[in-house]
């Protein structure tokens, strides 16, 4: 995969949040589960956050 020397043996981790930036397109609106329930009146949103 052109992982230079000393890393290429080392394991490798996926950061979900650094991956939102590549996921989302630019101009696309989003929201957080937690934030949209709450303002909604659902009333478990401690549960989730």
């Amino acid at each position: 995969e052109g992982v230079p020397p000393p890393y290429d043996r080392k394991k490798r981790m996926v950061i979900p949040d650094a991956l939102k930036v590549l996921r989302l397109q630019p101009g696309h609106k989003y929201c957080l589960l937690g934030r949209l329930s709450k303002e909604v009146g659902w009333h478990h949103y401690d549960t989730i956050t």
